[in-house]
């Protein structure tokens, strides 16, 4: 089984945006997407998530996925077609990209 980390996700994030994150990806800020317990849907992030400070900031880059609430057995969701259609599928984490005149690395 492979440990993956939050640096790993958070550089996997910036390749695959397909140009579209700007930002460095050091300077992502990625959160827990679960708010009372319950994890945000993609209905809730559609009509947008403009405050996060109910959300857990994930920000150790080197913590293995399992310690952050983000082993197999804290993600696991059987998704029914209805789920799907209705775009109640739980999301896991939340990326905040930084406006680019906010960036911080120098390789911006």
């Amino acid at each position: 089984m492979v440990k993956l980390s939050l640096e790993w996700r958070e550089k996997a994030i910036k390749d695959q945006s397909d140009g579209k994150i700007g930002a460095p990806w050091l300077d992502l800020r990625l959160f827990l997407a679960k708010k009372d317990e319950a994890w945000l849907t993609e209905n809730d992030l559609k009509e947008g998530v403009s405050d996060t400070s109910d959300l857990e900031q994930l920000d150790v880059a080197g913590a293995p996925l399992n310690l952050v609430g983000l082993s197999e057995k804290d993600v696991k969701f059987v998704p029914t077609l209805e789920d799907v259609e209705s775009m109640n599928t739980p999301v896991h984490v939340l990326v905040v990209v930084p406006p680019p005149d906010e960036t911080t690395s120098p390789y911006a």
